[in-house]
């Protein structure tokens, strides 16, 4: 055998000792580990108990010498053992009928004695490479097999890379096999393992010296392994942006109010819709005292989870910054300088921000290039907030001037952010102001949940496709008595989500 190839294991059987001492001799020259038996029952204990790269048997055995009905026989329950060994047959009552049963049965080449060793050598040395060869194609293709059905079981990137080492080292003994995530560096025995045109990891194949370079056959089944291992890890990564956004949703949910405060006099009530799983619509209802709270809207410029980072700063600059003595005007200003320093180019947040005394009814205001709320009257006139400034985060030098109002009894505040009123239809329409007022004028005495309920109906209806953006609403109701409604600050859970 040729150097380069691992010795080969060859299990001879015969019932002439002299035969298997000649044949042992022969082929332990030739580098052969060998294994003399001299019964049918012999050998098939040999090989339920040793692997062999080659078989070299007698068909015939004492119970009959000439018809090699023995022989074949058990070559039968070797093929039932073994399907892969390579067998070579030798007799001295050769007759092209039992060759030809022989072949049929599994055999690899028939040979006749007495041998001609070169001849005899010959054959078996390509029997082997041939065996070796079915052997390979058989692992391989039992690997990539056993890989495919289990990468979908994989609980983690980890726990796949483990499973993929496993079998495809098993697969491409004596080899060892890297799989590396990120991508290691690359080279004639490595692999690259993409998915949707990325490099998400490879495969390496450390070379050994026994087993030679690699076969195409190996190649290719690397190619096929690493485009499964591909699909698997594209899937963890799906698997493991969603959980994290699951988890980043459930806390972006806990920023905002679980129930909102209720003061004297007024009922109010938020709703916050993202337009993804996470949101860049900000809203909070601050309890001070038993008189004082701060209502807050505000809108990240962009969607999903950059925005919602942003978002998470936002709310806590208006925690850290809101009191019930702060004027709006100051509070928008703090949060500014305070956003200015984590924000990144390019990104900026509009906000509006009011201060209602329930006992008189005033509430002082802020915005910073937020919508203008709208405050609708109980005779269907409707008035804005209009005091804003910029938006924040783009200068740490902001300013603007600070509104007042007074809520009247059957007043309704409308406070809201551009994914309400931006939202297009399939002819590409806006929901726009108008309509939101014309519905407002419509269901101005009723209660804040509902007001709530009818603008997304309306909004539903004129955009049956659903909207594109974030949507946020603040609704504030003041009481037609407000003297029925005395006492504190208290909770309600008027909070809506979608």
């Amino acid at each position: 055998m040729n150097g380069a190839f691992p010795t080969p294991r060859t299990l001879i059987a015969d019932d002439q000792p002299d035969v298997l001492e000649a044949l042992s001799l022969l082929l332990k020259r030739e580098g052969h580990q060998t294994r003399t038996v001299a019964s049918p029952m012999a050998v098939l204990r040999a090989i339920e108990t040793q692997g062999f790269d080659l078989l070299l048997m007698d068909l015939n055995y004492a119970r009959d010498t000439t018809s090699g009905r023995e022989g074949l026989d058990l070559l039968t329950r070797i093929h039932e053992l073994d399907s892969t060994l390579p067998v070579v047959v030798m007799t001295a009552w050769g007759s092209v009928e039992l060759a030809v049963e022989a072949m049929r049965r599994g055999v690899g080449d028939f040979v006749q004695k007495p041998w001609d060793n070169q001849r005899l050598l010959s054959i078996l040395d390509a029997q082997i490479r041939l065996g070796r060869e079915r052997r390979r194609t058989q692992r391989l293709g039992t690997a990539l097999a056993s890989l495919t059905e289990e990468i979908p079981r994989a609980m983690g990137i980890q726990s796949l890379i483990e499973m993929a080492e496993e079998h495809l080292g098993g697969a491409m003994e004596p080899r060892s096999v890297t799989v590396s995530v990120p991508p290691g560096p690359q080279g004639p025995a490595t692999v690259p393992v993409r998915h949707a045109g990325d490099l998400l990891a490879s495969i390496h194949v450390e070379q050994s010296a026994s087993a030679g370079a690699l076969s195409d056959e190996e190649r290719r089944f690397l190619e096929e392994a690493a485009e499964q291992l591909g699909l698997g890890l594209g899937d963890l990564q799906v698997r493991e942006r969603e959980l994290e956004i699951e988890a980043a949703c459930e806390i972006q949910r806990g920023f905002l109010p679980r129930e909102i405060a209720q003061v004297p006099g007024f009922t109010i009530a938020g709703h916050w819709q993202p337009a993804r799983v996470v949101s860049g619509d900000y809203y909070d209802v601050l309890a001070f005292d038993g008189r004082r709270v701060g209502l807050c809207i505000a809108d990240v410029v962009g969607k999903g989870m950059p925005a919602a980072l942003l978002m998470s700063n936002l709310q806590a600059a208006v925690k850290a910054s809101a009191t019930s003595s702060t004027p709006p005007r100051e509070l928008c200003a703090r949060v500014n300088r305070i956003i200015c320093g984590n924000i990144l180019p390019g990104r900026f947040i509009s906000m509006f921000y009011g201060l209602l005394d329930s006992a008189t009814g005033k509430l002082q205001y802020a915005g910073a290039g937020h919508n203008l709320p709208i405050l609708m009257h109980p005779d269907g006139t409707h008035h804005r907030l209009e005091a804003r400034g910029r938006v924040l985060g783009v200068s740490s030098e902001w300013s603007c001037k600070q509104g007042e109002t007074t809520l009247e009894p059957g007043d309704r505040l409308v406070l809201f952010t551009d994914g309400v009123t931006e939202a297009r239809n399939d002819a590409d329409e806006e929901f726009g102001e108008s309509r939101l007022i014309e519905t407002l004028t419509i269901v101005r005495a009723l209660a804040p949940e509902a007001i709530q309920a009818r603008i997304l109906a309306s909004l539903g209806e004129f955009c049956p496709g659903g909207i594109q953006d974030d949507a946020t609403l603040l609704v504030l109701a003041a009481h037609q008595n407000p003297q029925a409604h005395r006492g504190g600050v208290h909770q309600s859970a008027q909070r809506q989500e979608r």
